[in-house]
Protein backbone atom coordinates (compact mmCIF):
# COMPACT_ATOMS: atom_id res chain seq x y z
CA UNK A 1 0.00 0.00 0.00
CA UNK A 2 2.61 2.42 0.79
CA UNK A 3 3.89 1.83 -2.79
CA UNK A 4 1.06 3.09 -4.79
CA UNK A 5 0.94 5.63 -2.33
CA UNK A 6 4.14 7.21 -2.93
CA UNK A 7 3.45 6.01 -6.76
CA UNK A 8 0.20 8.60 -6.51
CA UNK A 9 2.50 11.56 -4.98
CA UNK A 10 5.15 11.08 -7.47
CA UNK A 11 2.81 11.02 -10.39
CA UNK A 12 1.21 13.97 -8.87
CA UNK A 13 4.31 16.03 -8.82
CA UNK A 14 5.25 14.83 -11.95
CA UNK A 15 1.54 16.02 -13.55
CA UNK A 16 2.01 19.12 -11.35
CA UNK A 17 5.68 19.90 -12.65
CA UNK A 18 4.72 19.26 -16.38
CA UNK A 19 1.64 21.46 -15.54
CA UNK A 20 4.17 24.64 -14.42
CA UNK A 21 6.49 24.13 -17.19
CA UNK A 22 3.34 24.49 -19.67
CA UNK A 23 2.08 27.27 -18.13
CA UNK A 24 5.14 29.54 -18.13
CA UNK A 25 6.05 28.34 -21.72
CA UNK A 26 2.89 29.80 -22.82
CA UNK A 27 3.60 32.69 -20.83
CA UNK A 28 6.85 33.09 -22.25
CA UNK A 29 6.09 33.13 -25.77
CA UNK A 30 2.71 35.55 -25.15
CA UNK A 31 5.14 37.82 -24.22
CA UNK A 32 6.98 37.66 -26.89
CA UNK A 33 4.03 37.93 -29.06
CA UNK A 34 2.90 40.88 -27.14
CA UNK A 35 6.70 42.82 -27.63
CA UNK A 36 5.91 42.16 -31.28
CA UNK A 37 2.24 43.95 -31.26
CA UNK A 38 4.43 46.78 -28.92
CA UNK A 39 7.23 47.11 -31.53
CA UNK A 40 5.03 47.14 -34.71
CA UNK A 41 2.16 49.74 -32.99
CA UNK A 42 5.27 51.97 -32.06
CA UNK A 43 7.02 51.30 -35.51
CA UNK A 44 4.06 52.62 -37.46
CA UNK A 45 3.19 55.61 -34.63
CA UNK A 46 5.22 58.08 -35.97
CA UNK A 47 4.49 57.84 -39.45
CA UNK A 48 0.29 57.77 -38.57
CA UNK A 49 0.98 60.94 -36.01
CA UNK A 50 2.93 62.95 -38.71
CA UNK A 51 0.02 62.34 -41.03
CA UNK A 52 -2.72 63.15 -39.10
CA UNK A 53 -0.78 65.84 -37.78
CA UNK A 54 0.07 67.66 -41.24
CA UNK A 55 -3.46 66.34 -42.88
CA UNK A 56 -4.99 68.43 -39.97
CA UNK A 57 -3.07 71.18 -40.44
CA UNK A 58 -3.82 71.41 -44.08
CA UNK A 59 -7.54 71.28 -42.71
CA UNK A 60 -7.10 74.33 -40.92
CA UNK A 61 -5.49 76.31 -43.67
CA UNK A 62 -7.25 74.83 -46.16
CA UNK A 63 -9.85 77.65 -47.35
CA UNK A 64 -8.73 80.10 -45.08
CA UNK A 65 -5.36 80.52 -47.07
CA UNK A 66 -3.08 79.60 -49.50
CA UNK A 67 -1.44 76.21 -48.50
CA UNK A 68 2.26 75.77 -50.99
CA UNK A 69 5.15 72.96 -51.47
CA UNK A 70 8.62 74.89 -51.95
CA UNK A 71 12.39 73.03 -51.54
CA UNK A 72 14.06 75.79 -49.78
CA UNK A 73 17.70 75.44 -49.87
CA UNK A 74 17.38 71.42 -50.44
CA UNK A 75 14.46 71.17 -47.97
CA UNK A 76 10.86 70.22 -48.47
CA UNK A 77 8.67 72.55 -47.12
CA UNK A 78 4.80 72.78 -46.96
CA UNK A 79 4.10 76.31 -46.41
CA UNK A 80 1.08 78.09 -45.09
CA UNK A 81 0.03 81.23 -45.32
CA UNK A 82 -2.58 83.44 -43.46
CA UNK A 83 -3.50 86.76 -43.19
CA UNK A 84 -3.90 88.17 -39.56
CA UNK A 85 -5.08 91.84 -38.63
CA UNK A 86 -3.07 92.52 -42.72
CA UNK A 87 -0.23 91.22 -42.23
CA UNK A 88 1.26 87.72 -43.47
CA UNK A 89 2.89 84.81 -41.64
CA UNK A 90 3.84 81.81 -42.59
CA UNK A 91 3.27 78.47 -40.97
CA UNK A 92 6.35 75.93 -42.36
CA UNK A 93 6.18 72.49 -41.65
CA UNK A 94 9.48 70.32 -42.84
CA UNK A 95 12.12 67.86 -41.89
CA UNK A 96 15.81 68.83 -40.67
CA UNK A 97 18.23 67.29 -38.64
CA UNK A 98 16.10 64.02 -38.50
CA UNK A 99 13.07 65.69 -36.58
CA UNK A 100 9.70 66.99 -38.43
CA UNK A 101 9.69 70.50 -37.35
CA UNK A 102 7.23 73.84 -37.47
CA UNK A 103 8.05 76.86 -38.08
CA UNK A 104 5.48 79.82 -37.63
CA UNK A 105 6.80 82.98 -38.57
CA UNK A 106 6.16 86.49 -40.02
CA UNK A 107 5.82 86.57 -44.14
CA UNK A 108 8.67 89.11 -44.11
CA UNK A 109 11.01 87.10 -42.29
CA UNK A 110 13.65 84.18 -43.84
CA UNK A 111 13.55 80.82 -43.32
CA UNK A 112 16.03 79.55 -40.69
CA UNK A 113 15.31 75.82 -40.50
CA UNK A 114 17.10 75.36 -37.20
CA UNK A 115 14.30 78.08 -35.61
CA UNK A 116 11.36 75.49 -35.97
CA UNK A 117 9.79 73.56 -32.84
CA UNK A 118 10.42 69.77 -32.98
CA UNK A 119 7.61 67.78 -33.69
CA UNK A 120 8.37 64.24 -33.65
CA UNK A 121 11.62 62.35 -35.12
CA UNK A 122 11.52 60.91 -39.00
CA UNK A 123 14.07 60.02 -41.70
CA UNK A 124 12.41 61.23 -45.04
CA UNK A 125 9.34 63.92 -45.40
CA UNK A 126 8.28 64.70 -48.71
CA UNK A 127 5.52 67.08 -49.63
CA UNK A 128 4.79 66.91 -53.76
CA UNK A 129 1.25 68.69 -55.60
CA UNK A 130 -0.36 65.89 -56.84
CA UNK A 131 -2.74 67.69 -58.84
CA UNK A 132 -3.75 71.35 -58.55
CA UNK A 133 -5.84 70.99 -55.43
CA UNK A 134 -4.33 67.76 -54.25
CA UNK A 135 -1.48 66.95 -51.70
CA UNK A 136 0.54 63.71 -51.83
CA UNK A 137 2.48 63.71 -48.13
CA UNK A 138 4.89 60.74 -47.55
CA UNK A 139 6.56 60.42 -44.05
CA UNK A 140 9.22 57.94 -42.73
CA UNK A 141 9.44 57.51 -39.63
CA UNK A 142 12.58 56.52 -37.51
CA UNK A 143 12.03 52.67 -37.63
CA UNK A 144 11.91 52.81 -41.27
CA UNK A 145 8.41 52.64 -42.15
CA UNK A 146 6.97 54.60 -44.61
CA UNK A 147 3.36 55.86 -45.32
CA UNK A 148 1.79 58.28 -47.78
CA UNK A 149 -1.61 60.06 -47.63
CA UNK A 150 -2.80 62.45 -49.92
CA UNK A 151 -4.78 65.60 -48.48
CA UNK A 152 -7.15 67.36 -50.60
CA UNK A 153 -6.94 71.03 -50.84
CA UNK A 154 -10.80 72.89 -50.51
CA UNK A 155 -10.51 76.68 -52.03
CA UNK A 156 -7.32 77.19 -51.94
CA UNK A 157 -5.08 79.82 -53.46
CA UNK A 158 -1.70 79.36 -54.88
CA UNK A 159 0.06 76.65 -56.85
CA UNK A 160 3.52 75.08 -56.49
CA UNK A 161 6.05 77.80 -55.04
Amino acid sequence: MKKSGTADIIFTLLLFCVFTVSVLMVLLSGAGVYKGIVAAMDGSYEERTCLQYIGSKIRHYSGEGTVNVANIDGIDALIMTENIEGDDYNTYIYLHEGKVKELFTSGDLDFYPEDGFDILDAQRLVFERAANNLLRIECMGSGGRNSVIFAGLRGVEGGEA
